[in-house]
């Protein structure tokens, strides 16, 4: 038996084990508030989204850890292209308001790191609602910029997506691992 001691931040790529609690997650209502299907997701359906994404190299889902503790999920998708999109999810055992901004912070930059070394992204691309006002302005302390606005029908209401992008020479992290 194999024993892995995590130190720091990192992002590790989801497992067959991983996917009960990151639906469990996924599922919480906050969650499902800034997410652009806010359904609950039954097992059936969770369970044939990981059997197709598994397999699909366009995108990889990761679970994030922050001193060494299961703290959310980052997914990457369009890597089949320069510029590709990223998103995000909390855990639902962040508890204070400072530890979410501190695993948020932390999430983000681990995210941002990943997306420019590993698969060598041009441009990192964000799109979020409108009135997910935290997560926007989180976006732009890691200077993203907002480039466009798109229309989006949630639960059958019309909202507005903000689209933000964060180019290569934006960004002030070391890329050097």
């Amino acid at each position: 038996m194999a024993i892995i001691l995590m130190v720091g931040d990192m992002l590790q790529e989801i497992c067959d084990d991983d996917i009960r609690l990151i639906r469990t997650w996924r599922n919480e209502e906050n969650v499902r508030q800034v997410m652009f299907t806010g359904h609950i997701i039954s097992e059936q359906e969770h369970l044939l989204w990981w059997k197709k994404t598994k397999v699909d190299n366009t995108q990889k889902w990761f679970i994030y850890y922050r001193e060494g503790v299961r703290s959310g999920v980052v997914c990457f998708t369009d890597l089949d292209k320069d510029d590709i999109s990223w998103g995000f999810y909390l855990a639902n055992n962040i508890k204070s308001k400072r530890q979410q901004i501190d695993v948020l912070k932390g999430l983000e930059e681990e995210a941002i790191r990943y997306g420019f070394r590993k698969f060598k992204a041009k441009k990192l691309i964000a799109k979020v609602f409108e009135f997910n006002k935290s997560v926007i302005k989180m976006h732009q302390r890691f200077n993203f910029e907002i480039v466009a606005e798109e229309k989006r029908k949630k639960d059958g209401i019309l909202h507005t997506v903000v689209i933000m992008e964060l180019g290569i020479v934006s960004m002030d992290l070391p890329l050097t691992e």
